[in-house]
């Protein structure tokens, strides 16, 4: 029997076809006495008659995921707690799932997708996350399995609605009177008040208002800070008052004053600057050994890359559509373990450092929408790992022939 299998009886059960979904249990042999038969009947009634009058699938999901494998007098142990829940309260329901998550990390992982994840790369996600100490992937992998996350075909992590303000409930009821003394924080009006118990910020202020200035000094106290969100927000004062423990930052509509504040953030696994103001990112080379994402794309006044010297894990540059940039830095030969390259619709930019046919790592280069750019070098033939090239809606006319001497290659868009 598997989830899907579990999830369909518990929705006969919501269809008030409880009898069909007994019998459903007892051929996969999960029902032997009369008395698992009745306690069954009356689990699967309440959930399932809870969840059809909402018209929502989620709750049989992730119940159904939860249930899976168990034994009948673990599904009774679940029936006494939905006795003891309202029926209108769906989210303490759900959250008979997370409570039955047997890893701490696990819960973790939840708790951060609910709150800065949904949308974003598995992949990035699992980077961020190994960089303090999980065990991500595995981690991920259990949350799918109990439906309390989703990953579609684009490899993009999702989450019902429900489910994410379960998790901000979840944070709000650890300390309902101390706000500044939670895990993580949303609301603008306690992020100003924020102690060292912090390990996650969320400000995402809409752009229809004037951008919210905020003194870096309000991170002092903050020295566990781990994730880091900003949408709309000025930053003003040194950036010496951030956590070193910082591994994501992502700040969109950065404000083009950040650069002349002091910016040290070795430990950092992912930046996201997209839709910044930016003209320059660093006015000096960072020194940040564990960066692995670099995510400038939307930036419009962007003219030059940063000095990639010593970025030497960096495994996905992102710069698509800064149609201001007219400046790969050299430096980026220096980016051994690169895996992306994202020029698209960068429209400014009339020449590619030499350099950049020395990264033998490089398994996709995009550079669609080049109007200036009219051919590549014969030495592509050193991106050993080359397979993806797209080069559609560019000056280009005519493929290197290097290039179809690759190995790897494996997909090359038309140029026109």
């Amino acid at each position: 029997m598997n989830r899907n299998d579990i999830n369909q009886i518990l929705q006969e059960a919501g269809r008030n076809a409880a009898p069909r979904a007994i019998k459903g249990l007892e051929e996969h042999n999960l029902v032997w006495f009369d008395e698992d038969k009745l306690c069954m009947n009356h689990l699967l009634q309440d959930i399932g008659r809870e969840m059809y009058m909402k018209e929502s699938s989620i709750e049989p999901q992730v119940i159904g995921s939860h249930l899976f494998n168990r034994k009948v007098y673990e599904w009774r142990n679940v029936l006494n707690k939905f006795k003891a829940i309202p029926n209108n309260d769906v989210q303490k329901k759900l959250k008979i799932s997370f409570d039955g998550l047997s890893d701490d990390r696990d819960r973790e992982i939840f708790l951060d997708v609910a709150f800065f994840f949904i949308g974003m790369d598995k992949n990035d996600v699992i980077d961020i996350l190994n960089g303090y100490g999980h065990s991500a992937e595995i981690g991920i992998n259990v949350l799918m399995e109990r439906c309390l996350i989703t990953v579609d075909t684009k490899g993009k992590l999702g989450m019902h609605g429900l489910l994410r303000d379960m998790g901000k409930e979840i944070i709000r009821e650890s300390l309902p009177m101390k706000p500044e003394k939670r895990s993580r924080l949303w609301n603008p009006e306690e992020v100003l008040n924020g102690t060292k118990a912090i390990e996650g910020l969320a400000l995402n202020l809409p752009k229809s208002l004037n951008p919210t200035q905020l003194k870096t000094e309000a991170f002092k106290e903050m020295k566990r800070l781990r994730l880091l969100q900003f949408a709309n927000v000025q930053l003003v004062g040194d950036f010496k008052y951030l956590s070193t423990d910082l591994r994501w930052l992502c700040w969109h509509e950065c404000s083009p004053e950040y650069t002349t504040a002091n910016f040290y953030q070795g430990n950092l696994v992912a930046i996201d600057f997209k839709y910044s103001k930016l003209d320059l990112v660093w006015k000096k080379g960072q020194m940040m050994k564990n960066l692995k994402v670099l995510n400038l794309s939307h930036s419009q006044h962007l003219t030059q890359t940063p000095d990639f010297s010593n970025m030497p894990n960096l495994e996905k540059l992102i710069l698509k559509y800064c149609p201001k940039l007219t400046w790969v830095s050299h430096t980026i030969e220096h980016l051994k373990q690169v895996l992306l390259i994202n020029l698209k619709g960068c429209s400014g930019l009339c020449v590619l450092p030499r350099s950049i046919y020395k990264l033998k790592s490089l398994k996709t280069l995009i550079l669609s929408g080049f109007s200036l750019i009219d051919k590549l070098e014969e030495d592509i033939e050193q991106m050993e790992s080359l397979a993806t090239l797209m080069a559609d809606k560019t000056a280009i006319t005519q493929v290197p022939y290097a290039l179809l001497r690759l190995k790897s290659i494996v997909y090359i868009s038309s140029p026109k």
